[in-house]
């Protein structure tokens, strides 16, 4: 009975620590997450917009156009931006996500998804095994942002 008390009072002292350091680094963190999208975004875009943080919420400066979309991968939403430069797609980033290590390699610019911003035509997946459910998250939201710009601009003051 004892023993269990003790593992009892640990556990309650352990939740209390995490809790702490959660709330002591939550900021920091979400700080973080803000600054690695606007890197995102400056590397698209080529210059510095307000990141978009909901579905569809654009960012317009100049002739750029940022588009902010969540799609659902194999490891639950991913965030994607879409981002439109001379009215062309510029690129498209992954900027969080939840799906696996190894898989997920497909999301980094210099691999596949580097190439969408280019692709003239919908691109195919025959070069991508096993991420097959992540590559069609991107495809779905690179689809839904070209039919997102096409629709117009509205949202871009003149």
């Amino acid at each position: 009975m004892r023993s269990a008390l003790t593992l009892g009072g640990l556990m309650i002292a352990a939740a209390l620590l995490l809790a702490l350091v959660a709330a002591a680094t939550g900021e920091r963190i979400e700080e973080n997450r803000r600054e690695a999208r606007q890197s995102t975004l400056r590397e698209l875009a080529g210059v510095r917009l307000e990141m978009p943080s909901h579905r569809h919420v654009v960012a317009c400066e100049e002739d750029v156009v940022a588009l902010a979309l969540v799609e659902r991968g194999y490891g639950g939403a991913m965030d994607v931006v879409a981002a439109f430069r001379d009215e062309r797609l510029a690129g498209i980033r992954v900027t969080r996500h939840g799906e696996t290590p190894g898989f997920a390699d497909i999301l980094k610019p210099e691999g596949w998804i580097g190439s969408l911003g280019a692709a003239a035509a919908e691109p195919t997946l025959d070069a991508v095994t096993g991420a097959t459910v992540t590559a069609n998250a991107v495809l779905r939201a690179r689809a839904a942002a070209l039919e997102q710009y096409a629709a117009g601009a509205p949202w871009c003051p003149p």
